[in-house]
């Protein structure tokens, strides 16, 4: 589910629905980068009672991370890298990226969509982020 994302000082809270989890910006910058902004991503997320499955992805389809946080310490507990929907960067240039994150049982299922007709779906571990199978119709190494 699409979540939304707000900066204040040094935090960043994330919601999805009724439900959210303030992140603090250094556990954001160790995750994905230093001075890593929202600015130019987006996000989707899943929350359980105690963790938050999060990916942070951007419009032209590249792989994206999927995090998982646990709610209560606010730590990351793994980070598994998707493929997303990439084709030599021209695949996702036609359209806007879109994902969602689903919790299936022991499993955290990933569907996207970027420009014309490229898709993906993914599905990991939920306790550990291993990947369990991945398809995307454009992706390239």
């Amino acid at each position: 589910m699409p979540a939304g994302v707000k900066k204040k000082d040094n935090e960043f809270l994330m919601s999805v629905g009724s439900d959210s989890l303030v992140i603090p910006a250094k556990l954001i910058n160790d995750l994905l980068g230093e001075e890593f902004s929202f600015d130019d991503k987006r996000v989707s997320a899943v929350f359980t009672p105690k963790v938050c499955y999060l990916a942070v992805y951007n419009d032209a389809g590249y792989p994206y991370t999927l995090t998982c946080i646990d709610r209560t310490a606010v730590r990351v507990i793994w980070k598994s890298e998707g493929w997303g929907s990439w084709w030599y960067g021209i695949g996702g240039g036609v359209g806007k990226s879109r994902v969602s994150v689903e919790l299936q049982g022991d499993r955290v299922l990933v569907f996207g969509v970027s420009g014309i007709g490229l898709i993906h779906a993914e599905a990991f571990r939920a306790d550990s982020g291993k990947n369990l199978f991945r398809f995307s119709n454009t992706y390239c190494e």
